[in-house]
């Protein structure tokens, strides 16, 4: 029988023999999507060679423990036999009672406390920060709560307060305070792993749980590095409503570095329990060309620079109800939307991250007291942006980002005393193998979320 040892980083293959060497590694390498195309007089055509990235040391037979489900998965697949010790050192249950919880958020904790490790697939609304305090009152170990946004650090910081009547500490910022449960942007703990700041080395190796907000992120380098050196972290949860949807092949390092989704609440539930409004997605459809080599050439000619259907995103911000949100990648676009929605006489603000934090916030309060009507955003608004009065999202912007398009429809999902169903407007492009298949996955991915989309 094959024998596997698990501790709180890596797991081990003792002495295996060189058929299941050869079927872990081919299982655990990938080729770097940014690494798979070369661009040369226009044209992209495949690397040759493509060197692929493994992440099963042949020579000491490891893996990291993330991967460990999928790796038994694989063994059962074959029929081979298994066992496996877990040697990480676990902290106890405390069983605290978590009254302000949900029924589906208790659900979510204690499947997490059970598991141990793994993505707890929860949507916009659904309380994530409040299940991360739920778990980190019924572990009893030091954690650490990771966002790459600092606007989440202090909310955390309050939010845990509020329910324990505890101080959180806090990296980032300006600031170095570790406490028994601390909140750190990954940006600061990498920079000082890479100046070698014994602090953060210190602090890391400390920490007995992490969980990391919007675990979709987890794939940079960065995150991957502060990760690894968390040598002591038995416990590994990753939080998102969109964990594992990027379809470029490195979410496999979210998993590594967290585990697999163990816990799924779908916004069906919420929304039928009355705690989410409900979407209501429309994608009429448009038929364009476009005689460019390029995916980048294909975006400006039917996306960026096509007037029709700028024309047709300018309507949708002047039917939608108000207020609303339009979503652009590129400054030029965005510009050129305000000004086409403001000839409607719509009052509308264009916003991108050259903006202020707080410019930024004084733009959302003129546009929740009704001082202006549509904001025209890029994609720093696509995420941690709390707008409970919002009623409709115009995506102006198309692409094939899975995570992205669910990002934007989650940005207007809070429900309000007024709101019960909420509008999302997207465009259904046709007439290019990359318009066609960036509509079908975003159509797709809407579908997948249980929305309700309409073709008119």
């Amino acid at each position: 029988m094959l024998k596997i040892t698990v501790n709180e980083t890596l797991a081990k293959i003792i002495k295996p023999p060189p058929n299941v060497v050869k079927m872990v590694d081919d299982a655990l390498a990938f080729v770097d999507p940014s690494q798979k195309f070369v661009f040369a007089g226009g044209k992209a055509r495949l690397r040759v060679n493509q060197k692929k990235i493994r992440l099963f040391d042949r020579q000491c037979a490891t893996f990291p423990a993330g991967l460990l489900p999928a790796v038994c998965r694989i063994l059962r697949s074959k029929s081979i036999p298994y066992s496996v010790t877990d040697t990480a050192v676990y902290a106890t249950d405390t069983r605290h009672k978590t009254e302000w919880l949900r029924p589906e958020q208790k659900r979510v904790v204690d499947r997490a406390v059970l598991r141990k490790r793994g993505i707890l697939w929860v949507p916009t609304g659904g309380g994530k920060t409040e299940i991360a305090i739920g778990l980190a009152l019924r572990i009893d170990t030091p954690w650490l709560f990771l966002t790459h946004r600092q606007p989440l650090l202090n909310q955390t910081r309050e939010r845990y307060t509020k329910r324990t009547g505890k101080i959180a500490g806090k990296i980032g910022d300006g600031e170095f305070d570790v406490q028994p449960f601390t909140v750190a942007t990954f940006q600061t703990l990498a920079a000082g792993l890479r100046k070698g700041d014994k602090r953060v080395t210190s602090f890391l190796k400390s920490v007995g749980a992490i969980c990391v907000d919007e675990c979709h992120i987890t794939p940079a380098d960065t995150f991957w590095n502060v990760c690894l050196q968390c040598t002591h972290a038995a416990y590994r949860y990753g939080l998102s409503g969109t964990p594992l949807g990027s379809k470029q092949g490195k979410e496999i390092f979210t998993i590594a570095a967290l585990g697999p989704v163990i816990v799924r609440i779908y916004p069906d539930e919420l929304i039928n329990a009355g705690l989410l409004a409900r979407p209501i997605i429309r994608m009429p459809t448009l038929v364009q060309s476009s005689s460019k080599p390029t995916w980048q050439g294909v975006y400006g000619d039917c996306i960026t620079r096509s007037a029709v259907r700028n024309d047709k995103i300018a309507e949708f911000a002047n039917i939608s109800e108000k207020p609303a949100l339009v979503f652009v990648k590129e400054i030029k676009h965005g510009q050129l939307l305000e000004k086409l929605i403001r000839k409607k006489g719509i009052a509308c603000e264009f916003l991108s991250g050259k903006q202020t934090t707080q410019q930024r916030e004084a733009a959302v309060a003129r546009l929740e007291k009704g001082d202006i009507d549509v904001l025209v955003v890029t994609v720093i608004f696509q995420e941690g942006v709390d707008i409970p009065t919002l009623r409709s999202v115009v995506i102006g912007s198309s692409g094939k980002s899975v995570i992205a398009a669910i990002q934007r429809v989650g940005r207007g999902m809070r429900k309000t005393k007024n709101k019960n169903v909420f509008h999302v407007y997207d465009v259904n492009d046709r007439g290019h193998r990359n318009l066609d298949g960036w509509s079908r996955g975003r159509k797709k991915a809407y579908q997948n979320e249980g929305y309700e989309v309409l073709d008119k």
